[in-house]
């Protein structure tokens, strides 16, 4: 993405949503020459009313989460699927 001015910021469509609750965009801002990712979520209340839900987040605990997120998900794999993937890679490098 590009980096946004001083205290301005920009969002895309998110063309990558994995579910109804991934946000609708995605994108950065800059605070006080900080980059902070943002994501997007717009909705309707109960009364029909629209609005728009922002999460901020430092682009480096971001990446964190990302990767706790893979981690898990590796984690929570049958026990044969992590062996046989770790034998694969193994291979592969040794080739």
């Amino acid at each position: 993405m590009n980096n946004p001015d001083l205290n301005q910021g920009v969002a895309y469509t998110n063309n990558y949503s994995k579910s109804d609750k991934s946000p609708s965009h995605r994108g950065e801002i800059n605070i006080r020459g900080e980059i902070f990712k943002v994501s997007i979520w717009t909705g309707k209340t109960k009364n029909g009313n629209e609005y728009i839900s922002m999460r901020f987040q430092d682009p480096v605990e971001a990446d964190l989460a990302q990767l706790e997120a893979l981690k898990e998900k590796y984690e929570n794999k049958p026990e044969a699927e992590r062996i046989s993937h770790n034998d694969d890679h193994r291979q592969e490098k040794e080739a």
